[in-house]
């Protein structure tokens, strides 16, 4: 037995369904989405970035290089040596000129001035004595400067014909020992001179070796090459030195 209001119920829940159903937003699938706001392929999206990596690398590089020659058109980061025109040039090669003059000077000042400084103290004979004075000197080998300081120390010991007769022909060095090699004409002045005035003589030669050439404490005299055989009043066989303290 049918009852009553059931047709009518189902009618009505038949048109609010449809109703419903005819309000309710749709869902959009990945497909309907607008234009605007889909994602662009990874592609795209990778080559635009390099595009941009790209981009700030050049104007970088470029702003850079535009400083640069900026600051070399002003002279704040122009290297010393550069050259960028004639003029530079010609200013480069004057520097060089001025310095290669400077360097000049100097090395010669400084030759100069170790000429003006060597000094020997000499001893000599005067008065039957012994005196001493200091001598500038040129500034040569050891054996040299000791040749030019005993010639020296015999013209102002007054031995006539110091100059010519009486020389220093040869100078030779052995550890503590130099050897002295002298012309035939200072046995002659030594004999003129008497034993005492040679001795005193021979003792300035010694002193004026041994203050001013470290380490020589001795000195042998030869007569042209050879031990002295005689004719002088003092032996000059054997070396001569200051005794010890």
């Amino acid at each position: 037995m049918a009852r009553r209001g059931d047709a009518p119920d189902d009618r009505y829940d038949d048109d609010y369904n449809d109703d419903f159903e005819g309000r309710r937003p749709r869902r959009r699938g990945r497909d309907s989405r607008s234009p605007g706001r889909e994602r662009p392929p990874f592609l795209l999206r990778f080559f635009s970035w390099i595009g941009i990596i790209l981009l700030c690398f050049v104007a970088g590089y470029l702003g850079t290089s535009w400083m640069v020659r900026s600051l070399n058109t002003r002279s704040l980061l122009k290297p010393e040596n550069r050259v960028e025109n004639g003029e530079d040039l010609k200013a480069l090669t004057e520097s060089e000129k001025e310095k290669e003059k400077e360097k000049a000077k100097a090395a010669l000042s400084g030759v100069r001035g170790d000429i003006q400084q060597v000094s020997l103290r000499l001893y000599f004979l005067k008065n039957g004595g012994l005196a001493e004075d200091v001598r500038p000197f040129l500034a040569r080998p050891q054996e040299d400067n000791i040749r030019d300081a005993v010639q020296t120390l015999l013209v102002m010991s007054g031995i006539e014909g110091a100059e010519s007769n009486v020389r220093v022909l040869h100078v030779f060095r052995s550890a503590d020992t130099v050897y002295l090699d002298c012309s035939r004409g200072f046995a002659a002045a030594l004999s003129k001179l008497g034993q005492k005035n040679s001795q005193f003589l021979v003792t300035g030669i010694v002193r004026t070796m041994q203050d001013n050439f470290p380490p020589i404490v001795k000195v042998r005299f030869l007569i042209d090459g050879a031990v002295s055989s005689g004719g002088a009043p003092i032996d000059l066989t054997v070396p001569w030195q200051l005794p010890r303290a």
